[in-house]
């Protein structure tokens, strides 16, 4: 394996059958720091394998250059596992960066929608702006896909959902929220330098914001500045994190010095795994487990 990108996870089971593909629905995550497959069996959404990889080294360089490194190990890697040129029931992209805007329905168009969205955002790559609704939401979603990955995919699938890793978490907390009285609650997705932050009153969406960050006292300033700006009490509103995080980094352990309640969000929906997959972490690979089902 290359010295740049590793396997940093790997979990599978028997059961695929190359020649037989179209029995079998595979979703891709894409970053700046690597990549991720889920690869399920189509009609029992039992999970057959994943794989993760990750950059070696922090990737401080032009956005550019790294959305092509991406593309250009994605490629090597796709070829490698056998995958190439193969027809699957149901491929599913998602992207998993700070390059999304909302916009309520009543005000979206695609008139002038290019400009518009970079008005807002200083995009330093050459992307294609794509637009998915957030559902049981009245927002629609934009975000940037770089071309050089879209180039990529559009040569080795002819028909794929792509999606932002923003509106599956909004989705999946929405879904876990429906009919339920759950009370206050925030949640924090962690990413590559950024996090993108929700609040949830019972069934009612609140608040949806993504954030920069370089440090952990940068981390917990915008989760207190939620629960501030909300009026949450951080000693009553409990705070649910998912991502890239875990007990040992110092995010987890001064979220702990400032809020009570302090938890991973652990609960997938939809999907089967055997025991195999046990290592799993839920709630550091939320986002590709939820997309594997999406519609």
């Amino acid at each position: 394996m290359r010295n740049e990108l590793k396997a940093s996870q790997q979990f599978q089971i028997s059961g695929f059958y190359p020649d037989k593909s179209i029995a079998y629905r595979i979703s891709i995550q894409l970053r700046l720091n690597g990549f991720s497959f889920i690869l399920l069996n189509d009609s029992s959404l039992q999970v057959l394998r994943f794989q993760e990889f990750r950059f070696t080294t922090v990737r401080n360089g032009k956005e550019e250059d790294g959305w092509l490194e991406v593309t250009r190990y994605l490629e090597e890697i796709w070829s490698e596992m056998g995958l190439e040129g193969l027809s699957f029931s149901k491929i599913i992209i998602s992207l998993d960066h700070n390059d999304y805007h909302l916009t309520p329905l009543a005000y979206f168009s695609t008139t002038n929608s290019i400009p518009t969205f970079t008005f807002s955002k200083n995009i330093r790559y050459s992307f294609s702006l794509q637009h998915s609704k957030v559902l049981a939401t009245d927002r629609m979603l934009s975000f940037s896909m770089p071309l050089v990955l879209l180039n990529w995919v559009d040569e080795n699938f002819n028909d794929y959902l792509l999606i932002h890793s923003c509106a599956i978490f909004q989705n999946e907390i929405f879904k876990y929220h429906k009919n339920k009285k759950l009370g206050t609650c925030v949640y924090a997705h962690v990413s590559h330098g950024f996090i993108h932050v929700l609040a949830m009153s019972n069934e009612d969406f609140l608040y949806l914001n993504s954030f920069h960050f370089h440090s952990k006292e940068e981390f917990i300033y915008f989760i207190l500045l939620t629960y501030n700006q909300l009026h949450f009490n951080p000693e009553e509103c409990p705070l649910y994190l998912l991502g890239d995080i875990n007990p040992s980094m110092a995010y987890y352990k001064i979220a702990f010095q400032y809020i009570r309640n302090v938890d991973f969000f652990d609960k997938s929906n939809g999907i089967k795994t055997s025991y195999e997959f046990d290592g799993l972490s839920v709630h550091q690979n939320f986002i590709i487990l939820q997309s594997s089902i999406c519609e």
